[in-house]
C-alpha cells in the first residue's frame, strides 16, 4: 500500500506541473504592481496547461501582497525576505511598498516571449526606480502550468493565497530546503549556462512543492480538508488506499474495514475532513486517471474504463459525463485541440 507521505507526490505526479521564471525584478519604493486572473494570463503564458498558478520570491526587502476581486481588496498579508507568496487558484492580486497606490494590470507585460531573450526578463518597477532613494525589494515571478482538471484535490485544498514566510531552524520542525532552492533559482537566472531554462524550470516546481509541504508541516492540529486527511490516522490510510489501488471493486464497508474503522465512523469522519463522502472521492479521483489516460495516450475508451475499475464502457461514459459534465469522447478531443 502506499505510504501516506507520499499522496501528494501521487497527486503531483498527475496534476503534471511544469513551471518557468519569467521576471526578475527590482522594484524601489513607492512601487505597486498588479496581476490579473491567471484566466487571462494563460493564453499568454502557458496556452498548452490547463491552469496556472503565479508565484512570488521576495529576496531582499519588504513589502505588502492582497488578493483583488469584484468586491475589493481582501487577504492582505506581509512579505519579507524569504518569503513565498503563491495563488493557487489564479486569483487577481497587487503586491506593493504601498498598496494604496493606484494600479492596473499591464497585460504587455506578459506577452508571448521572444524566443531571441534568455529568461527572466528583467523588470524595474516604482516611482523610484533610476535613484537611490526608494527602498529596495527584488523578487522573483514566475509561473506554473498544470494540469489538474477535472479533479485534483491538492490544489483544491490550497488556499487562495499559500504563503510561506521565513522559518529558521527549529529541533521541533524537519529541515528543509526551500531557501537553498530559492537561491539556487537566482545563481541559475543569472549565470545563463546551457540548458538553464530547463532548470529553472525545474527550480519551480520544487520550489512549489518545498512550499507546500512546509504549509502541510504547519498546519493546526485541528485544521480539515484533504491535507489536513493525509496526517489524519484511519482517514489517511482509507486515502492511500484509494490511490493505492483505484481500480479496486471499493465497497464503504471494504475501505473501512482495512482503514481499520467502522463502516459508519468511516463515512463520518471522512466526510468531515475531507468534505466529500469516500465513495464520492474514489469516483472523482478515478475519472481524473481516466482523463489523463485520454490526454497523454491513445488507448480506446474500454481500456481506459477498465483501467481504473469500470467493467463496461458505457458504465464508464455515465460516470464520466456525471462528474465531470462532458463525455470521454468530448473530453478527448477538447484536449487534443489544445495540444
Amino acid at each position: 500500500m502506499q505510504n501516506r507521505a507520499d499522496l501528494i507526490s501521487d497527486v503531483l505526479r498527475v496534476v503534471q506541473l511544469s513551471g518557468a521564471i519569467f521576471f526578475e525584478v527590482n522594484a524601489r519604493a513607492p512601487w505597486i504592481s498588479e496581476a490579473p486572473r491567471s484566466s487571462e494570463l494563460l493564453p499568454l503564458v502557458m496556452p498548452e496547461a490547463q491552469g496556472l498558478i503565479e508565484y512570488h520570491v521576495m529576496l531582499q526587502g519588504e513589502g505588502w501582497a492582497e488578493i483583488v476581486s469584484e468586491a475589493g481588496a481582501c487577504e492582505r498579508v506581509r512579505l519579507e525576505a524569504g518569503s513565498v507568496i503563491i495563488f493557487p487558484h489564479g486569483d487577481a492580486h497587487r503586491m506593493g511598498s504601498d498598496l494604496a497606490l493606484e494600479s492596473a494590470p499591464d497585460l504587455g507585460h506578459f506577452a508571448p516571449p521572444d524566443p531571441t531573450i534568455t529568461l527572466p526578463f528583467k523588470l524595474e518597477v516604482g516611482e523610484g526606480t533610476g535613484n537611490s532613494e526608494g527602498t529596495c525589494a527584488e523578487l522573483i515571478c514566475g509561473f506554473l502550468g498544470h494540469s489538474s482538471k477535472p479533479f485534483n484535490p491538492l490544489l483544491e485544498a490550497l488556499p487562495r493565497i499559500l504563503h510561506v514566510r521565513p522559518r529558521e531552524r527549529r529541533h521541533d520542525k524537519p529541515d528543509d530546503r526551500l531557501l537553498e532552492l530559492i537561491q539556487a533559482a537566482v545563481e541559475e537566472s543569472h549565470c545563463q549556462r546551457i540548458g538553464s531554462s530547463a532548470v529553472l524550470s525545474r527550480l519551480c516546481e520544487l520550489i512549489f512543492i518545498a512550499a507546500v509541504r512546509r504549509y502541510v508541516e504547519d498546519l493546526p492540529e485541528n485544521a480539515s480538508g484533504w491535507l489536513a486527511a493525509v496526517r489524519t490516522p484511519g482517514i489517511g490510510k482509507a486515502l492511500a488506499l484509494i490511490h493505492s489501488h483505484p481500480a479496486r471493486d471499493w465497497t464503504l464497508e471494504q475501505l473501512a474495514r482495512e482503514a481499520g474503522m467502522s463502516r459508519s465512523v468511516m463515512a463520518e469522519r471522512f466526510n468531515a475532513v475531507v468534505g466529500t463522502p469516500p465513495m464520492t472521492y474514489l469516483s472523482r479521483w478515478r475519472m481524473q486517471l481516466a482523463a489523463k489516460l485520454m490526454e497523454t495516450g491513445s488507448l480506446p475508451l474500454r481500456a481506459v474504463a477498465e483501467s481504473v475499475g469500470y467493467e463496461t464502457e458505457a458504465s464508464f461514459s455515465r460516470g464520466f459525463k456525471r462528474i465531470v459534465g462532458m463525455s470521454p469522447g468530448q473530453w478527448r478531443r477538447r484536449t487534443r485541440h489544445r495540444q
